[in-house]
């Protein structure tokens, strides 16, 4: 599986099918806490992992929950981002 996401600070998001697994790692200007984003989106599946502000990973239950979960991470990653703190900012549902 393959996939691209174009920003314009160096970012990585890999997704591993066996075990389920993501890893996200972001530079410094960033300005993104990459163990917070890829906490909150594992845990909504049923996953867990954590890291740092640099770089995170975890594990999920199944294959498709990690997809669920990657998913969660592009849509913060596109979503408006808040003036004064540069972190994504989601709507709540």
């Amino acid at each position: 599986m393959e996939q691209w996401i174009r920003c314009a600070n160096p970012l990585s998001l890999v997704v591993s099918d066996t075990p389920p697994a993501l890893l996200l790692a972001a530079s410094a200007d960033t300005g993104l806490d990459c163990g917070r984003l890829l906490k909150d989106a594992l845990h909504s599946v049923g996953g867990r992992g954590g890291g740092t502000s640099a770089l995170a990973q975890g594990s999920a239950p199944s294959f498709e929950a990690v997809v669920k979960a990657r998913d969660h991470v592009v849509a913060l990653l596109h979503a408006p981002r808040h003036a004064e703190s540069n972190v994504p900012q989601v709507a709540e549902q």
